[in-house]
């Protein structure tokens, strides 16, 4: 055979390859996209379908990569042949995108409405034990361990003693700080030369 001829089969056998495996992805990205049209998934169950119609398809498609670049190397013109069947895996990719990241998005919605009726779930709870708690609960007790009770005159009278000892407390504390501060004042003044 003569070399010319053989260059011509390497060439059609490359454009054999780079067809099926386009043919391939096109098929694969074309049925997901039939399934799945845009804005049709509408539970989780369907997202999750989805997902994995779409990661079955992505593993169909780095397949057909696999092998279409295994059938560009014997080729003469490889590099050219290379492109080819990475451009159509990136257009194929492209196509199973818009699919895997509306799933994605529709899960993602459905956690946070879960996740907003579990909160408000739990706060309702709380609102109702509180109010239970409120409902059962006994009078209030003092320090001493005896109900509210009106207070009698001896408590008067204690709790009397027990603020005029404070205001003296007070009164002497403010009456050491102010000597305190006039000594501190005597002793920083500038002494005469």
């Amino acid at each position: 055979m003569r070399r010319d001829s053989i260059f011509t089969l390497v060439r059609i056998a490359c454009a054999g390859a780079v067809l099926c495996v386009s043919l391939a992805q096109a098929q694969t990205g074309l049925s997901i996209a039939d399934h799945f049209p845009a804005g049709s998934i509408n539970s989780v169950e369907q997202a999750d379908r989805a997902l994995k119609e779409a990661a079955a398809a992505r593993a169909g498609i780095e397949a057909s990569y696999s092998a279409g670049k295994a059938d560009c190397y014997p080729a003469f013109f490889t590099t050219a042949c290379l492109d080819k069947v990475a451009e159509q895996r990136r257009t194929a990719l492209a196509s199973l995108r818009p699919i895997e990241i509306e799933a994605e998005i529709f899960k993602r919605r459905a956690r946070v409405i879960a996740r907003d009726n579990d909160l408000a779930e739990r706060e309702r709870n709380a609102q109702e034990e509180e109010r239970a708690r409120m409902a059962n609960a006994t009078p209030a007790v003092e320090k001493s361990g005896k109900p509210d009770s009106p207070p009698t005159l001896t408590d008067q009278l204690a709790e009397q003693k027990r603020r005029e000892d404070n205001i003296r407390a007070y009164e002497k504390k403010q009456l050491d700080a102010s000597i305190r501060l006039r000594e501190r004042d005597a002793k920083n003044a500038p002494k005469p030369n």
